[in-house]
């Protein structure tokens, strides 16, 4: 259990991470079809679904939140598996069990998410930096590589992040405007059909990353009663061209009501 934990605004406890398969650029990240450029390798997962469903139960039985690292579309369907059978043995509403990354999914999966109340916790900044994986997927899963729009519209919800310190450089204001362009670094466009309206966009970065904490009620909006954590833009984000927002710079941070940097 939780007990003898110390939290306070700063610092929370009581998720506990689990994995189920690699990474896309590695190839072992697990998909339900070849690699297009790996005939034969489907990839595989890090442990046995009978394996990850036990410990999967065990925390939530507990009352731990858990976060499952599934990148193939195989290890995103099995993490949904495990959440599946630990709620259908030990029922709890407001959960909020995570899937982390889910960058390769495909159809059903989507609604499953909202169905279960799982939360995925993406990083749209692969997106931009990151395509060389998703152009390595076969013509069947092509179509579903970062798919944030169909897990969108399926009323899923959204947590968006960074994953640092993985990438280069992991900026919101980057990976804000890939969700919404699809568009890489070197300009190759991902699956236009799978993009975020700017809205949608920022409220993954900002309330959905706050919901995925329990944190809804102090974070994730500007209102009162909330922390004032606050970013300050030299542009408008709700922009004709959302191209632009990566170029926008951040002139002020204030965390907590307190400025941390300011230009």
């Amino acid at each position: 259990g939780r007990a003898g934990v110390a939290e306070d605004s700063w610092l929370r406890s009581g998720c506990i991470k689990f994995f189920a398969d690699g990474t896309l650029g590695g190839g072992t990240a697990w998909l339900t079809e070849d690699y297009g450029d790996a005939p034969g390798n489907r990839g595989w997962p890090l442990l046995p679904a009978e394996e990850l469903n036990a410990q999967v139960a065990q925390a939530h039985r507990a009352g731990f939140q858990v976060a499952i690292h599934a990148i193939g579309d195989a290890a995103v369907a099995m993490a949904l598996d495990a959440i599946e059978r630990a709620l259908e043995a030990w029922p709890r509403s407001n959960h909020r069990h995570r899937v982390e990354h889910v960058e390769v999914i495909h159809p059903g999966l989507p609604e499953r998410f909202a169905a279960l109340g799982a939360v995925a916790a993406v990083q749209s900044c692969f997106t931009y930096w990151e395509e060389g994986d998703v152009t390595r997927l076969g013509p069947g899963l092509a179509p579903w590589g970062h798919a944030w729009g169909a897990l969108q519209r399926a009323g899923g919800v959204l947590a968006n992040g960074s994953d640092n310190p993985v990438l280069p450089d992991f900026a919101p204001l980057q990976g804000i405007a890939a969700a919404v362009t699809r568009t890489a670094h070197n300009g190759l466009v991902l699956a236009p059909h799978q993009a975020l309206t700017i809205a949608e966009a920022l409220r993954s970065y900002t309330w959905g990353g706050a919901y995925a904490s329990f944190a809804e009620r102090e974070q994730g909006a500007l209102a009162p009663g909330m922390f004032a954590d606050i970013a300050v833009i030299d542009g408008d984000l709700i922009s004709p061209d959302p191209a632009r927002i990566a170029e926008m710079q951040v002139m002020m941070t204030i965390a907590g009501g307190r400025v941390v940097y300011a230009r």
